[in-house]
């Protein structure tokens, strides 16, 4: 008999990701729907401050809360 560790986490939110390069412009977007992960790819058009906004596209009702983190590289 095998122990699971780790449970199960039924998706209870869908987070959208977008991000804008400097001026406000969307140079990239994720809107999945069936995971737990969001991914923008993109060159970068022009050097500045470039922002990463979280949408709230989903919240089920009864859910508390859900943890969001966000990763990013410089190449």
């Amino acid at each position: 008999m095998s122990l699971n560790l780790y449970g199960t986490d039924l998706l209870k939110a869908d987070f959208d990701m977008l991000v804008r390069k400097p001026g406000g412009i969307i140079v990239g977007t994720s809107a999945s729907f069936d995971n737990n992960y969001e991914i923008v790819e993109f060159i970068a058009p022009i050097s500045g401050t470039y922002t990463v906004e979280i949408n709230k596209y989903r919240w089920d009702a009864g859910n508390l809360f859900e943890w969001l983190g966000y990763a990013y590289s410089v190449i």
